[in-house]
């Protein structure tokens, strides 16, 4: 009987379902119960993030013979010149991490952080009132969504591991340092959880936001347009409802953008320096084909999360918000269009702010559009120049 109530419940808040379950969330604004394990698990992960603030510290700065580096966990200490930019990469991803734990947790204490999940409530009720018909586009995106987080929890974990695995095999033979190696995988994995959970699964709900809201901004925009081309005389009170959409839409997207704006902002910069030091690390620096491996697929997980998919999907939403901006202004400006003085200066009012307020960019400035897309991929070539020409001269 139990079983199939949380067979229901699975279907029923697929999202809040997997967040408790699978991510150990521990918010308290989520439509389940929450097992009282969730917080203290969340909590430990996260623990083992910032250890490696003081791990990071020794194996760079503290002389250490190699069996000494690999009994404290260095799996890098053969790695060469590289070894630094290793640890400087896990310190930039756990920093990410820990910002995210202790936003999802401040969330728990003030409700206008809470609003990102009460924009995503598709994927808890499997549909949105905001459309009359299912939308075959989100219910693709939806399914995408809980592919590539389950994907990444999938094949991001053993990536992590397999950073040990040359050492396991190498040692093999020496029980207990082979013992201390597979602890230390163990405990890389626990913090490779934490940084999947938070920063990159959370990206990709960013992404599924945005291309909602992107969708829904869709749907104004042509019920502007085809009540400007209709001829009938009640044209403008069809108009006047679908303005009173566009304002609840916006009001919603800036209260979601109180959470997603810090969010974004921290796995950008976190993941922008690492994707650097990785395309160094991978094409200019010999490394043995396991290591290779892993840290190809550790790359792609920090591009996807923090480099691309997020950019797009608020870039995209972006170009939709123009969009309905410019059938705003049609509506407004049109001779043809009968409608009160009143609800013409409301109107403008809203496409005023929407001109000039930025709800999907990065460290509120940076836009997320494709100018500015291109920008990023220009400052990370200059930047892996200047780490390759630094590395010739040395």
């Amino acid at each position: 009987m139990e079983s199939t109530s949380e067979s229901r419940n699975s279907r029923s808040f697929s999202l809040s379902y997997f967040l408790i379950k699978s991510q150990f969330f521990w918010q308290s604004y989520l439509p389940l119960p929450i097992p009282w394990y969730n917080q203290l698990i969340s909590t430990f992960s996260c623990f083992i993030c910032l250890t490696f603030f003081i791990r990071a510290a020794i194996y760079n700065y503290v002389p250490l013979e190699p069996v000494s580096a690999l009994y404290m966990g260095d799996y890098a200490y053969n790695f060469g010149s590289i070894h630094d930019i290793i640890w400087f990469i896990h310190l930039f991803w756990y920093t990410a991490t820990v910002f995210a734990f202790n936003l999802l947790n401040k969330s728990n204490r003030s409700v206008k952080l809470q609003t990102w999940f009460t924009c995503l409530t598709i994927l808890d009720q499997g549909k949105d009132d905001f459309f009359v018909k299912p939308n075959e586009a989100l219910i693709l995106a939806s399914k995408l969504l809980f592919i590539s987080a389950k994907s990444s929890l999938l094949f991001g974990l053993p990536f992590t591991f397999s950073l040990f695995i040359p050492h396991m095999i190498n040692n093999y033979s020496n029980a207990f340092l082979f013992l201390m190696v597979s602890i230390h995988g163990l405990i890389i994995v626990v913090a490779g959880f934490a940084a999947i959970a938070f920063c990159v699964n959370m990206s990709y709900l960013f992404s599924f936001y945005a291309f909602l809201i992107g969708q829904k901004l869709t749907k104004i925009a042509k019920t502007f347009k085809s009540q400007m081309d209709s001829k009938s005389i009640f044209s403008h009170r069809k108009i006047s409802s679908n303005s009173s959409r566009l304002i609840r839409l916006l009001k919603q997207v800036y209260c979601a953008n109180f959470f997603w704006s810090k969010f974004n902002s921290n796995v950008f910069i976190n993941t922008f320096f690492p994707q650097i030091l990785i395309l160094y690390s991978i094409f200019f620096v010999p490394l043995n084909k396991i290591h290779l491996i892993a840290l190809f697929g550790l790359g792609s997980l920090n591009f996807a999360c923090g480099q691309s998919i997020n950019f797009i999907s608020g870039a995209y939403a972006r170009s939709k918000l123009n969009h309905c901006q410019r059938q705003l202004r049609r509506v407004i400006f049109t001779n043809g269009c009968k409608l009160k003085i009143t609800h013409k200066m409301k109107l403008l009012i809203i496409s005023e702010y929407l001109l000039h307020r930025k709800l999907f960019a990065v460290f509120e400035s940076l836009e997320m559009n494709s100018f500015n897309y291109s920008l990023v991929f220009i400052e990370m070539a200059a930047h892996l120049m200047l780490v390759i020409v630094n590395a010739n001269r040395k």
